[in-house]
């Protein structure tokens, strides 16, 4: 009997130290979150409106982990003078050195439309024509020109019920969300031919990234390349930004 009890309390044994070998090992964070479901997240409530100000920019902060330091910052701002008007702008930046923002790989291609405009001075019996070139990173007609080319990360508005995989692309940077256009740039002379004086004037729309407006959108993240998470907003205008909430993985 001997060997039998022997046997039977070895294996008892055995089981018991794999058990307690599988309770110390530390449990493994899925590789994938949805946006919107909290079971296993960290959140924080905020329900908060901010606008910047004309020269006075307006922030907002986010402490994801609740350690004390910042790791997500909101912009808002309106810039300008009295000569050249405000240009509102809004932005996303990361504060943390390991956090790292949910997006794509893209580029920004920007194209130049030319248009014409005539008008007739009776007065001095002259043509005034002028040439409207427009700058913007959306074709307007199928003979626009490409200017240049540029490699750019794009944010990834994330609606809910969507997936956060921690392969996704990620990248450490501030984001633009919105920014108003520039004005126009007063017409140059540019030449005289006959009866006719010529001008010359350039437009900048400012479309390469316009994060959309009046829906609760989320922005995913990555913290130490393990914890995932998202911010919850919603961008009312070019400066109005509403924050729901944020939501990060739980150790």
């Amino acid at each position: 009997m001997k060997p039998v009890y022997f046997s039977l309390l070895a294996v008892v044994l055995l089981i018991f130290s794999c058990k307690k070998d599988k309770k110390d090992e530390p449990e493994q964070l899925p590789e994938t979150i949805t946006t919107g479901v909290i079971t296993g997240m960290e959140v924080q409530i905020y329900d908060t409106t901010f606008s910047g100000g004309y020269n006075k920019p307006e922030y907002f902060y986010f402490d994801l982990n609740k350690d004390g330091e910042d790791d997500i910052q909101l912009k808002s701002v309106l810039t300008g003078s009295p000569g050249m008007g405000a240009f509102p702008e809004t932005s996303i930046g990361s504060l943390h050195p390991a956090l790292k923002l949910h997006g794509i790989e893209s580029f920004d291609t920007t194209f130049r439309n030319l248009t014409f405009s005539w008008y007739y001075d009776q007065q001095y019996n002259k043509y005034w024509k002028t040439f409207n070139y427009t700058f913007t990173c959306n074709r307007i007609s199928a003979g626009d020109n490409i200017v240049n080319i540029n490699p750019a990360f794009k944010l990834k508005p994330l609606e809910q019920n969507d997936p956060i995989n921690v392969f996704d692309n990620f990248s450490p940077t501030s984001i633009t969300l919105r920014r108003g256009n520039r004005l126009p740039d007063p017409p140059q002379h540019i030449g005289v031919n006959g009866d006719t004086i010529y001008y010359e004037r350039k437009i900048y729309l400012s479309d390469c990234n316009l994060f959309p407006v009046d829906r609760k959108l989320y922005i995913g993240f990555v913290l130490n390349e393990e914890l995932l998470g998202w911010i919850c907003i919603t961008h009312s205008d070019y400066t109005s930004i509403t924050v729901h909430e944020s939501a990060i993985q739980k150790k």
